[in-house]
């Protein structure tokens, strides 16, 4: 669970805190076109040039590439057993051995997929297994609470810089300010019951398994509208799909974000879909919301110009808020306005959600800016992580005689998980030893039981704190000198400089720099204590400090040996992440 200081204001009303998102204002005026309001002058459904040809080509690139993937696990299968073979070493045959198994489920998978067909395919209902058991989710209990009142304006403080763009995908979009852009508000296919961990409907209202656990279809609900009030379609999750692999969106993480995590997306009908998963899962429906929807109309304007042309327009969304032109202080401020006819107002699981018809995000760098500004009442709420802002710094005359409320609380989940994230394509974290030595000569519980005051409490691994999801023989490795500067010795750091710091014969230092948000002081200091520990160590951790959209930019381009930062998500999560899971959980 995650613990949250959170100060807010005694005269403010029970509110939800979920939220956004936006619309947009004429595709054959290019004018208006890096303004948030800017809207389509085209008819719903129109689909962006060049989606034709999309699914003929993904499905070619997907199969070229499972074919090459094919032939090269099928050489390092052969070569692995070549070594098995005339290896005489039982340890070195056992870990052989391993890895063919490994490699072996590895290309019978690829093999499945190659049988199964395209990645894109188009049926018919009749198509359709008859024989599926549909669910819907409905005997969830209701989420929200039925007393708490509609209205009013909900002023909080973004910390950090203003974002560098709007656009939900490409160059410099997956900023700080995202989750409560789109994440946070967006309604997808489904999602989990927060008390019962069961699925309930998003904008598609029922869904059934396949046998084998491996297929979903699902019916999207028909009040499903988009905030421009553009009716959902199936067809728009290839939408969404293609924007997000085009060499014009300049991101090429959802290239390989498709291919791995889904086999098969089969479109029915304008409401009736199938996604196919690699692997069986729990909780599959879930699983199968990495689609999401796109309002193809919106994207009538795309093509090579993509990343400057949508700079700055926000999409519609499924969900409950939308910016408008007035609503944004460029550098400054945004504004998020609830919908009034929003579809999904009266539906059993968001009807008591969303409550605030206006939330104003302050983008403001200095912590005690802030906290001025919510003492003289320009904030309402304010969120503080930080031991020294929520020991010192509210101490107050405002606190004392409760004009000012202060709670801590825990939430279902621990979120966000902040840590040292390691870029192990670059070295010195290109090696296995020196990365297992790090994680050995950082002292992370130290800082916490000083620095944080104990306010924090150690993760053991990423996806620590998620019950059933969590893997509990994961455990974190504790500060060790001596263990540190062993694994380090297997890296060939093996040599003393004159200040302690190890290096190879060939001369190269044990050196490590960490990116960070410069937003922050008593960050700084956090790694500076961190530095002088690693010193003993052997290792020399650089501090690069820079401004939060130049460091997110910097660590985004893997330009950063590593970074200090938090990645937040939706649980629950999917797999155990490689590097250094951090050490602690606020």
């Amino acid at each position: 669970m995650l613990k949250l200081s959170t100060i807010f204001r005694s005269i403010l009303s029970s509110v939800m805190l979920s939220l956004l998102l936006a619309a947009g204002s004429g595709c054959k005026d290019s004018s208006q076109s890096q303004g948030a309001g800017w809207q389509p002058n085209v008819p719903f459904g129109t689909l962006p040039p060049g989606f034709d040809s999309f699914p003929e080509r993904w499905n070619k690139q997907i199969n070229d590439r499972l074919a090459r993937e094919e032939a090269a696990k099928q050489k390092e299968i052969r070569e692995l057993r070549d070594k098995f073979f005339k290896e005489e070493d039982s340890k070195v045959r056992e870990k052989l051995q391993s890895k063919l198994i490994a490699d072996e489920a590895a290309l019978s998978v690829i093999h499945r997929r190659q049988t199964e067909g395209d990645y894109i395919k188009f049926k018919t209902p009749a198509d359709i297994p008859q024989d599926l058991k549909w669910e819907d989710g409905l005997d969830n209990p209701e989420i929200g609470d039925p007393n708490a009142k509609k209205g009013g304006v909900l002023r909080q403080w973004a910390p950090g810089s203003y974002p560098d763009t709007f656009r939900p995908n490409g160059p410099n979009s997956n900023s700080g300010f995202r989750g409560p852009l789109y994440d946070e508000i967006i309604i997808g296919l489904v999602s989990i019951h927060p008390v019962t961990g069961k699925i309930i409907p998003g904008i598609a209202h029922k869904w059934a398994e396949s046998p084998d656990r491996r297929t979903v279809y699902f019916e999207l609900d028909p009040d499903a509208r988009y905030t421009d009030g553009a009716k959902v379609k199936a067809i728009d999750l290839l939408v969404n799909m293609y924007i997000r692999t085009s060499e014009y969106s300049q991101d090429v993480f959802y290239n390989n974000f498709f291919y791995q995590n889904a086999s098969n997306i089969t479109i029915y009908d304008d409401s009736r879909f199938s996604i196919t998963l690699p692997f069986a899962k729990p909780l599959l429906p879930y699983y199968c919301t990495l689609f999401i929807p796109s309002p193809p109309h919106f994207y009538c304007e795309f093509g090579p110009n993509y990343v400057e042309r949508y700079q700055w327009r926000i999409p519609p969304t499924t969900g409950a808020y939308v910016v408008k032109p007035d609503g944004i202080i460029r550098g400054r401020q945004v504004t998020l306005q609830r919908v009034p006819d929003w579809w999904a107002r009266d539906k059993k699981f968001t009807k008591y959600m969303y409550n605030v018809d206006q939330i104003v995000y302050n983008f403001i760098a200095e912590p005690s800016k802030a906290i001025e500004l919510f003492r003289i009442g320009e904030l309402d709420v304010l969120n503080i992580t930080k031991p020294e802002l929520w020991h010192e710094r509210m101490e107050i005359p405002e606190v004392h005689n409760g004009y000012i409320n202060r709670s801590t609380f825990y939430t279902i989940y621990p979120r966000p998980p902040y840590g040292v994230f390691l870029n192990t394509s670059k070295a010195p974290f290109n090696d296995l030893n020196v990365r297992r030595g790090f994680q050995h000569a950082l002292n992370i519980q130290n800082i916490i039981d000083i620095t944080f005051r104990g306010d924090y409490q150690r993760l053991n691994s990423y996806n620590s704190g998620f019950g059933k999801f969590t893997n509990p023989y994961i455990k974190a490795r504790p500060y060790s000198p001596e263990q540190a500067r062993a694994y380090f010795a297997r890296a060939g750091y093996t040599i003393p400089c004159p200040d302690g710091i190890l290096r190879k014969p060939d001369g190269t230092r044990l050196t490590a720099a960490i990116t960070f948000p410069n937003s922050s002081p008593s960050l700084a200091s956090t790694l500076g204590k961190l530095k002088e520990d690693a010193r003993k160590c052997g290792l020399e951790i650089q501090l690069d400090p820079l401004d939060s959209t130049v460091a997110f930019r910097k660590i985004m381009e893997k330009r950063a040996q590593a970074s200090f930062m938090a990645w937040g998500f939706t649980p629950p999560p999917s797999d155990e992440r490689a590097g250094v899971s951090l050490p602690v959980r606020l």
